[in-house]
């Protein structure tokens, strides 16, 4: 049976509001909900939202909480006092009983550094007396205890009055104790045992976890055959605890998510499972994202698909037969990297250029390139780097198909070529006086600006054409046809070949790419005033030429 026929959870649980899927996990039952992974039941709380998942507490596990405080306690590496008084009132409301026998066994810890914080309590000893002092009050005669946050007073009050009911001798032992308390150490101690649960799951200590980042040259392969994952073995009678949700969040459509939910191998299907849910976690620890909300999680899951995608179709086609069987030869975070591996590539040949380019050099900023060529740059420069799409969604994600890197190499190798043309034709310039523009002009514009001054016998700068002067230019353009849409084909040659000439003896794949980008940037222009009448011109609207008023 295939994969996503076998979840819990339905497929389309990206599409539901939290009240139709706490509706849905409700109807797994309690023992459904304990069954399932620490990374679903996260991802649902999430989804479902603190204040409506108290229902979802009450039937979880206690390793579903601790997985749950791991994520939701940390501020780097402090526990946030705040964040524990938040969560430990919600489990209270859930299940106050089980909550309190938890702090009294495995989450001693966190019970002791959580009442150091948030209580004063002083011991009542001899003839002493009680303490004086508003907002104390006692259990026993013996403690008295007075809640500093008077947000949570009546939280804490109600569960240090539970912890006294399930075990007097206990909630004595745990009140003498606050006063030995190091909260350094304990801290330390707290930050430890969390990252080592943590660990088991893919969020690996940041200096491990930003491994997933380093390139692995596909030929490497060859020599790790067989260094797949250990297979899943699982006891029928224990409880299932593969993690469904984040291969679900990972999309739809591509060769990664087709090979995974064909698998019909239950064994070999779990494992994918694992593996993907290690893979997310890992690229939020890489990223600094211990805590991660909703937006976070889904977008760790689909950079994790998509550059998986990329993977897939780097070692084995677009043939998903031929992509499970890679997968069941090597690790998925070896594929990550294969295909991560080529993107820097890319990156780095980038940025090389821009650090020394011309256009850097003259303080212009990607914008220069205009919107596709300067977001594509700007999306190969960051951090991690993206694929720009241009669409108003999503102008920028992470890429998905061998394509997409093509396509940016291609732009990134025009950027060169039109920046090395315009260093050129800057020197032509007058010192000082080239007459550019930073934050008005791009590229495009400042290539059909200097070839109409040419053409007009005008000096060589990037100033621009007074409307008088475009409008003969555009005359002289428009001189062999009658009416519009003016086409000024026959220009086109004369204004790629003027400005090829100016590159001093360029090597033939560097004509030809010029000319080929050249001849865009004419299309371009001649688009723009194929229909514009003379008397109309104005340089207010002009992208493709640069027009400004005439001095007096």
């Amino acid at each position: 049976m295939p994969l996503i026929q076998r979840d819990a959870l339905a497929p389309d649980i990206r599409g539901k509001s939290g009240a139709e899927l706490l509706d849905q996990a409700l109807e797994l039952g309690p023992r459904g909900i304990s069954r399932l992974s620490c990374e679903d039941f996260f991802w649902l709380v999430r989804k479902i939202g603190p204040d409506d998942c108290i229902p979802l507490l009450e039937l979880a596990s206690t390793e579903q909480w601790q997985y749950l405080l791991d994520l939701e306690l940390w501020g780097g590496d402090m526990p946030r006092v705040e964040r524990i008084s938040f969560w430990i009132e919600r489990f209270q409301r859930a299940d106050p009983v089980r909550l309190t026998r938890w702090l009294f066994t495995e989450g001693e810890l966190l019970a002791h550094y959580h009442l150091y914080k948030s209580l004063d309590v002083v011991m009542d000893v001899g003839d002493e007396g009680a303490p004086k002092g508003e907002g104390f009050f006692t259990l026993d005669g013996v403690f008295h205890i007075r809640v500093r946050d008077p947000r949570y007073r009546e939280s804490l009050e109600s569960l240090i009055r539970t912890m006294a009911e399930v075990d007097l001798n206990r909630y004595q032992a745990l009140m003498t104790g606050l006063s030995a308390v190091l909260p350094a150490e304990l801290e330390e101690e707290l930050y430890r045992l969390r990252n080592a649960r943590l660990a088991e799951h893919g969020f690996l200590p940041y200096e491990e976890a930003v491994s997933i980042y380093s390139p692995l040259e596909p030929a490497f392969l060859k020599r790790m055959e067989g260094a797949t994952a250990d297979p899943v073995v699982r006891d029928p009678q224990a409880p299932v605890t593969i993690p469904t949700i984040p291969l679900l969040l990972g999309g739809a459509g591509n060769l990664f998510l087709q090979a995974a939910m064909g698998v019909d191998d239950p064994l070999f299907a779990d494992r994918l499972r694992l593996e993907f849910a290690g893979l997310a976690n890992q690229l939020l620890a890489a990223d600094g994202l211990q805590s991660p909300d909703t937006d976070d999680l889904i977008a760790s899951c689909r950079r994790g698909a998509r550059i998986l995608n990329l993977g897939l179709e780097i070692l084995s086609g677009r043939d998903p037969a031929a992509g499970r069987r890679l997968l069941e030869r090597y690790p998925l975070t070896s594929v990550f990297r294969v295909a991560y591996g080529m993107v820097l590539k890319v990156k780095r040949e980038a940025e090389r250029w821009e650090a020394g380019s011309w256009f850097r050099a003259r303080g212009l900023d990607v914008t220069f390139w205009a919107e596709r060529w300067g977001g594509t740059l700007k999306g190969l420069l960051k951090r991690r780097p993206l694929f720009f799409t241009g669409q108003e969604d999503e102008q920028m994600r992470d890429f998905e198909w061998l394509g997409e890197v093509r396509q940016c190499t291609r732009i990134l190798r025009r950027l060169m070529v039109v920046d090395g043309l315009l260093e050129v034709l800057a020197r032509s310039c007058p010192p000082g006086q080239d007459g550019i523009a930073p934050l008005e002009d791009t590229y495009d514009r400042l290539l059909v600006t200097y070839w109409g001054r040419m053409s007009l016998g005008l000096g060589p700068t990037f100033e621009g054409l007074t409307v008088e002067q475009a409008r003969d230019l555009l005359a002289r353009l428009r001189s062999r046809e009658g009416s519009p849409p003016y086409t000024m084909e026959a220009f086109g040659s004369n204004f790629v070949r003027d400005l090829c000439g100016c590159l001093p003896t360029p090597d033939p794949e560097t004509e030809a790419l010029l000319k080929e980008t050249l001849g865009s940037v004419w299309e371009a222009f001649c688009d723009e005033y194929s229909r514009i009448p003379l008397d109309r011109l104005d340089g207010r609207y002009s992208r493709t030429l640069r027009i400004i008023h005439s001095r007096t």
